[in-house]
């Protein structure tokens, strides 16, 4: 613990509040500061008892005994049977609109990407053919409409 004597105690009285007073149960990187800060100061020291006072009363007090009602609720939830898959006997995997809606998406995804995809390239031969019909149009195309 380091800093101001006021920041040492507030996070002194976090670690007492959130572990105890047992100084085994403070986490191993503070124990040593939080340890060397108590040896120093009184009012630490006084935080420290009361610490232990609470800790004692708390692991005297005894844990109260479950209502017979919440143990019976509990029980009976525990042991009820689940409901069967009305198609157990052909899919025995579970609910079988898990792998359906899996494989409707796929196909939904497949039919939206096949329809987005652009034209495919024309092949070589294709592509030459194109080319000569359209320079043959422009060396044949009269601009006044006759041919």
């Amino acid at each position: 613990m380091k800093g101001r004597m006021s920041d040492d105690l507030t996070l002194l009285r976090r670690l007492l509040e959130s572990y105890g007073a047992n100084p085994e149960r403070w986490p191993a990187d503070r124990r040593q500061a939080a340890l060397q800060y108590l040896e120093a100061s009184a009012e630490a020291r006084a935080l420290c008892e009361e610490a232990a006072d609470l800790d004692t009363a708390l692991d005297q007090a005894a844990a109260p005994a479950p209502a017979p009602e919440l143990m019976v609720a509990i029980l009976s939830a525990a042991t009820a049977p689940r409901p069967r898959f009305w198609a157990a006997p052909i899919w025995p995997f579970g609910p079988a609109w898990k792998p359906i809606s899996t494989l409707a998406a796929a196909a939904i995804l497949g039919i939206i990407a096949g329809s987005q995809a652009p034209e495919p390239f024309a092949s070589g031969e294709q592509a030459i053919e194109g080319e000569i019909s359209e320079i043959a149009s422009m060396v044949v195309f009269d601009p006044e409409g006759e041919q």
